[in-house]
Order: structure tokens, then C-alpha cells, then sequence
């Protein structure tokens, strides 16, 4: 197919609809410009030169999207000489692919003409687009300079990120500060961000904006309500430096994905406009970002979470796999659970992960001997060097908790159930019963067993049947996902 669409354009036949196509063939298949011959790749390059504006442009994306590095300097010239706005980001996405560091010069000064420009109502969708790609491709070839946070210079609106359950907790530990609970988390109105830096049991802090506007819905509304709050001035009163900042918009509601996704590109490109390129929506190493948090009635309210904050909370976990508990979350299911825990305690995590609830388990009160046991032994490294982070003492064993022994029995069993993933009802059943007849055998009968799942049916049936063992208190962490903290221990 590729071989005749090539030869189709070579003949100037309905090249407009064929480079098109060949376009797309090479992005499907993932080809590079060794599959064509030197000859194709001088036609591309010809290509540049068309009449045809859109022939252009499809030339050009074809040539990065191939990285022909011989063709930036053709690329240079033909974005030099470009005529129509519309084409003008193609030669800089394509050049983006390249080996830009030649010719870094003459694009930067070009960008910073461009941010001194004021453009026609009808050329600004295509510039801004021009501008986007431009300050990517510099980006990439320049240590960005991350601003960073000075504390806060004014009492600020936070929001506290958890599952609502945790917020109480989380609102006791902080002092002499304004708080109140909600459906989100936590609010909290402070100067001081110090003190909240060290609470464990929040996931996220988000800053409010203080939008005037309700009902926000459109891309063109939300960027407006949110550069209308002074939003660059806020960003530089809180940090130090002066260049822009870098950003990205993310969308959390039930809106589809796709939808999402264009609300949030969308809402960036306006942004970006009417900061002045002061802002830059960045794929990458963006330093704070606009969180649109959807509400019942399908408006959206932003909200600004900045990663230049220093976050010391969970600095040893450096490793994670896709189902490692958040460590937020394994810091408030301890201290939720702290009525039932003793000093000095021997204490196991069945299906420990990465380590991440022992090791919250460990910082939040003195213990004794730890263990960790899981079958999957890359999980047992990654738990072995996050613990050696946290400066802690844990032993890790890669072996079915169900075949572990040990010479002494156990105060505190703590774990995160696994998930039921590919199992049956039947084999998740079977699971459940092997898991508490085990725990019996290495438990004290003084001890307890502390269980996060979203197995309710399965918990409740091995309670009536291991009739020695009794539920001593469920608490519910997730009612939407059927995300429950078991505490369960011996009867007498």
C-alpha cells in the first residue's frame, strides 16, 4: 500500500490526499526514514516548496514524523518563508523531532518577536498555536528553571485531598488554624503551610482560586474566571524567579475521556493566550496544575495544585507497582485504627507490596520485630529499598504467606487484601478461607488483624464460619468501590 501511494505522488497524482495517508501509514507502522529510499526522502523535502499549502504542511509533519535530521534546514526555510498562518506550527512540531540545537538561535528570537506581536482577532488561533510549539521545542533544549516555593505571603483557602473518613483525623493534628470538613477532604484557611507539610493523612493540597464567576462550563469561561483571579500574580508572589511558569489542566469528573481531554487542551491554549505566554501548557515537567473539579450540576470549579511545594511526606517511596497502596491513605488506615494498636508490637503484612502500610505502621508507633511476606519478588526488593529510605528496620520475605512459618506468634496482622483481578467468586472464596485459617494459626489470642478490602461478602461469610474470630469493627473508606478497614480478633 505504501509502495503505491508513493508511487502515486511521484506522479503529482491527488498528492494533497496521498501525502495525507502516507502520513498516516508511517504513524501506524512506526516507521522511520531508513524504509525509504534517498530519493523518497528528497521528494518530501521538495514537497516544501509546493503550491499547496496543505501539501506543505503534511510534508512536513511526514519529514518529522520520519526524522529526517538532513531536512531541518529545509524546514527552517520553509517556516521562514511560510505565508499561511495555518502551517506555520507543522514546521515547528516537525522540527521538534530533530536535532534542533543548530538552529536554536534564530527560533528563539523568533518566539520572542512573536510574544511582542499583538495579533488580528482571526490570526490568533493560528499564532498561539505557533507560539505552543515554539516554546515546547525550547524547552526541550533548555534546563527549565523551576521557580521555588517561598511560603505562602497571605492567608490562602486550601483543600485537603482524602476519602472524607480520614478528615476528622486529619483535622485534629492540625493547630490554631481555621479547618472544616467536606465531601473533598479538608478545608483548611492558613499562612502557615509548614505545619500541614508534615500531616501524612491527606493525599494533595489544593489551592482555591477566588472565582467570581459561577457555572463555569466552556474552555474560553474557565480560562477567563481563572486568569481573571490574577493567577500569574499569585504564582510569582509565591515563588522565587521571574521567568514563566509551566503547566498543565486536568479534568476530574464523569465526563468521557475524550471530552475531558479537549476541555483540557482547549482551556490551556486560552490560558496560555491571555497570560501572554506567560503560562505554558507543558506535556512535561509542568510546575502546578489547574485541577477542574466537576460538580453535580456539570460545572466545573478550578482549583491549582503546585509541584514546586517540597513534599518530604513519602520520600522513601521511591518504588511503586500498579497496585502498591497510596501512602497517604496507608498513613491515615493506621491512624485510623490507632485505639487498637499497642507500643512494641510483633507485626506481619501478609501481601505487603512494596512495604508502603508496614512502614507507615512503623512511623507511626514504636514496634517490635516487622515482618513483610509476598510472592512477588520484585515487590520484595522495591519493599527492602523504600525501607531502607525510611531508615527502618523490616524484615521482607518473598514466600506465599500461606506456606510463611515462624517460631513465635504475632500481636498484629496489617495488610491490603490483593485484588480479585482474574479469580472467580469460588477461587476468591477459597482465598479468603485459606487467608483466616493461616492468620489463626500465627496470631496471639490477644492480637488483631487489621484488613483493607473491598471484599465486605467475602469478610462477612468468614466471620460466621471461623467461629473463633469476631468482627470487632468495619469502617468504611470508599462506599463507591466497597473499600472497607476490618478490624478483627478472637473471641473472649
Amino acid at each position: 500500500m505504501i509502495e503505491d501511494i508513493l508511487q502515486a505522488i511521484k506522479v503529482g497524482k491527488d498528492q494533497r490526499q496521498n501525502i495525507a495517508q502516507l502520513k498516516i501509514q508511517i504513524k501506524e507502522k512506526n516507521l522511520t526514514d531508513s524504509y525509504f529510499e534517498q530519493s523518497d526522502l528528497t521528494m518530501f523535502m521538495e514537497l516544501l516548496k509546493s503550491d499547496d499549502a496543505k501539501i506543505r504542511k503534511n510534508a512536513a509533519l511526514l519529514l518529522g514524523e520520519l526524522q529526517v535530521q538532513e531536512a531541518l534546514p529545509s524546514l527552517l526555510n520553509a517556516y521562514e518563508q511560510e505565508q499561511q498562518l495555518f502551517v506555520l506550527s507543522s514546521y515547528v512540531t516537525a522540527m521538534g523531532k530533530l536535532d534542533c540545537r543548530s538552529v536554536l538561535l534564530p527560533l528563539k528570537e523568533k518566539y520572542h518577536a512573536l510574544l511582542k506581536e499583538s495579533f488580528a482577532e482571526d490570526e490568533k488561533k493560528h499564532r498561539n498555536a505557533e507560539m505552543h510549539a515554539l516554546s515546547e521545542l525550547l524547552l526541550s533544549y533548555e534546563e527549565h528553571k523551576r521557580h521555588k516555593f517561598k511560603e505562602l505571603d497571605k492567608q490562602y483557602r486550601l483543600l485537603l485531598v482524602m476519602e472524607p473518613v480520614f478528615a476528622e483525623l486529619t483535622q485534629f493534628q492540625i493547630k490554631n488554624v481555621q479547618s472544616k470538613v467536606s465531601p473533598f477532604g479538608l478545608w483548611v484557611l492558613t499562612d502557615e503551610i509548614r505545619q500541614i507539610l508534615e500531616i501524612r493523612t491527606y493525599r494533595e493540597i489544593l489551592f482555591e482560586l477566588p472565582i467570581k464567576q459561577q457555572g463555569l462550563k466552556t474552555s474560553d469561561e474557565i480560562a477567563k474566571a481563572v486568569m481573571q483571579t490574577g493567577l500569574p500574580d499569585f504564582l510569582y508572589g509565591v515563588h522565587e524567579g521571574t521567568g514563566a511558569f509551566t503547566f498543565r489542566v486536568d479534568v476530574k469528573g464523569k465526563m468521557d475521556l475524550d471530552k475531558k481531554s479537549v476541555l483540557a487542551r482547549k482551556t490551556a491554549e486560552a490560558m496560555e493566550e491571555l497570560s501572554n505566554h506567560r503560562l505554558i501548557n507543558s506535556t512535561s515537567n509542568y510546575e502546578f496544575e489547574v485541577r477542574l473539579l466537576q460538580k453535580k450540576d456539570e460545572t466545573f470549579y478550578p482549583f491549582i495544585k503546585l509541584y514546586t511545594i517540597p513534599q518530604k511526606r513519602f520520600s522513601y517511596r521511591k518504588n511503586a507497582i500498579s497496585t502498591s497502596l497510596n501512602p497517604a491513605k496507608a498513613a491515615a488506615i493506621v491512624a485510623t485504627v490507632k485505639p487498637y494498636l499497642r507500643e512494641k508490637s510483633q507485626i506481619i503484612d501478609p501481601f505487603c507490596g512494596v512495604g508502603t502500610l508496614l512502614i507507615e505502621r512503623a512511623m507511626y508507633m514504636e514496634t517490635s520485630d516487622m515482618y513483610g511476606v509476598d510472592s512477588y519478588g520484585d515487590a520484595i526488593l522495591k519493599a527492602r529499598e523504600n525501607t531502607a529510605l525510611a531508615n527502618l528496620d523490616i524484615n521482607y520475605i518473598n514466600r506465599d504467606y500461606f506456606a510463611f512459618t515462624h517460631e513465635y506468634l504475632f500481636d498484629e496482622i496489617i495488610t491490603e487484601m490483593p485484588l480479585r483481578g482474574r479469580k472467580t467468586k469460588e477461587e476468591m472464596d477459597q482465598f479468603y478461607a485459606s487467608f483466616f485459617k493461616k492468620s489463626k494459626e500465627i496470631l496471639k489470642q490477644s492480637g488483631v488483624m487489621i484488613v483493607y478490602s473491598n471484599e465486605m461478602n467475602l469478610i462477612k461469610k468468614q466471620m460466621r464460619i471461623q467461629s473463633e474470630l469476631q468482627l470487632k469493627k468495619e469502617i468504611c473508606v470508599q462506599e463507591k468501590d466497597g473499600y472497607y478497614i476490618f478490624i478483627i480478633g478472637f473471641k473472649g
